[in-house]
């Protein structure tokens, strides 16, 4: 009895293992959503900044100034007189950062763009800057978006290249506070990144170039500590556990990132006295907390910036694409978002940021660059649950893949595929420029026949490709989609 009760429960086992389900990103086009015309987007290369609020509205920051952004300065200096003559002074119409908030659905927000933020009774145009100039007040050349981040109330931080923080309301688009940076190790090269922030609401913020320090700011924007005194590597991003026990650094030209850990665990900030390089052999740019796993997601680096570079550790992360990462376990969970590509390989299209919908389902990535045929800058994703069954078949009797059935198909069909050896499998579909559309199958598989099933419904009709990998090995045959 004892025998039996064994082999059914091994049984069991071995069909709870074949039978698994995980999770991938479905690419659900640009955003906010075009109408359906080639090279139709509201933004183009250049996207720096992109945070979602708890209501899923989201927040985009271009790094340029956009013509479709320009209003009517009255006060503009056009030429500063440094010899105490006359200064010219004129109204023209100037492009400036203005912040784009669009609701879920891609309507936007009421309440944008957002121009100008009124912070303690002063109206500051986003990305420029107001002062006096022998007695007049004058508005001043604009500066670069640098960053987004949704504070730990929800509330929007965008930073400016002029060294500047602005808080907005994500309710109203109301400005809350302004915060100048301190400029800790010298004022050369102000320019800052993405921060982080902790439960808090302290700020953790560095500069783009290496070897300044990492601040840390209060909730207010007042200055409390440097988390790390020398950074390392240029950057563009940063982020922080919600306990504030690690800092995440995010120096693109180091191949990894470096985790800086408070071991003694004590509640207050500091000290991070233990450095660990963690998700080796990437170049990250963007990096962000998923609400629903808590897993921290990464760039891995981009056709400028390489990954797969770190010495001594042969990697084989893909170029261009964000990776889901376990801090529990410092393991990749084997969740990834591929960036799909305005113009193949284009060395422009780099990876810029990530931001999850309040739910964790829902991703919104941007890309920084371009060239003559810009790409859109913002494309949306969404995590479905994938499952790939067991087919009752005995062991197979080699590396197959059969042809989906049926064939052609409106808008579902199955795939079925066999593997001889354990191991991590991969079942993905391409449009016949080369493009993935879909990955239905991204986890480890024990030896067995299997199937699994594909919804087209939101591709369009046309010739498809779909491709087994496994082992090294690898299978691929058409299919037709006719609606």
């Amino acid at each position: 009895m004892k025998a039996v009760y064994t082999v059914v429960l091994l049984s069991l086992l071995m069909t709870a293992a074949a039978f698994s389900q995980s999770y991938v990103w479905q690419h659900m086009g640009i955003f906010p959503p075009s109408k359906g015309v080639v090279g139709d987007t509201v933004f183009g290369p250049g996207v720096h900044g992109i945070a979602v609020d708890p209501d899923g509205k989201v927040w985009i920051q271009h790094y340029y100034a956009l013509p479709k952004d320009s209003i009517l300065v009255p006060n503009f200096m056009v030429d500063k007189d440094t010899t105490g003559g006359v200064d010219s002074i004129e109204a023209r119409k100037i492009n400036i950062r203005a912040l784009h908030v669009y609701n879920k659905d891609g309507s936007e927000a009421s309440f944008s763009p957002i121009y100008n933020v009124n912070v303690d009774g002063k109206w500051d145009t986003l990305g420029g800057f107001s002062y006096y100039a022998k007695g007049k007040l004058v508005w001043g050349l604009t500066y670069a978006g640098l960053g987004l981040r949704a504070d730990h109330e929800g509330n929007i931080l965008a930073v400016y290249k002029n060294n500047v923080i602005y808080r907005i309301n994500y309710k109203t688009g109301a400005g809350m506070n302004k915060i100048v940076i301190p400029l800790q190790g010298g004022t050369a090269t102000p320019a800052h990144v993405s921060p982080g922030v902790d439960q808090d609401g302290n700020i953790f913020i560095n500069r783009v170039y290496p070897a300044f320090p990492l601040v840390i700011l209060d909730k207010n924007g007042t200055y409390i500590q440097n988390g790390i005194d020398t950074t390392k590597g240029f950057s563009r991003t940063t982020t922080v556990s919600k306990d504030a026990n690690d800092i995440y650094f995010c120096g693109y030209t180091l191949n990894a990132v470096l985790r800086y850990h408070n071991t003694s665990m004590s509640g207050v900030l500091g000290p991070w006295d233990r450095v660990d390089t963690v998700m080796k052999g990437f170049n990250t740019e963007a990096i962000d907390w998923n609400p629903k796993t808590g897993h921290l997601w990464a760039s891995s680096g981009s056709y400028t910036n390489f990954p797969n570079g770190y010495p001594g550790t042969p990697t084989t992360h893909d170029t261009a694409a964000w990776y889901a990462y376990d801090t529990k376990t410092d393991k990749f969970t084997g969740e990834k978002i591929n960036w799909e590509f305005g113009v193949p390989r284009n060395a422009n299209e780099r990876p810029r940021g990530i931001a999850f919908s309040p739910g964790g389902d829902t991703a919104y990535v941007i890309v920084f660059g371009g060239n003559t045929q810009p790409p859109p800058g913002v494309r949306w994703y969404t995590r479905k649950l994938t499952s790939v069954e067991p087919v009752e078949s005995g062991i197979p009797n080699g590396f197959t893949l059969s042809q989906n059935y049926p064939n052609p198909f409106n808008p579902t069909t199955e795939i079925q595929f066999s593997i001889t050896k354990s191991g991590m499998t991969t079942l993905k579909v391409y449009d016949m420029l080369g493009q993935e559309v879909a990955t239905l199958v991204n986890q480890e598989l024990n030896v067995g026949t299997f199937k699994s099933k594909f919804d087209a419904s939101r591709l369009s009709s046309g010739t498809y490709i779909y491709m087994l990998t496994s082992n090294g090995s690898r299978l691929a045959k058409k299919m037709m989609l006719v609606k």
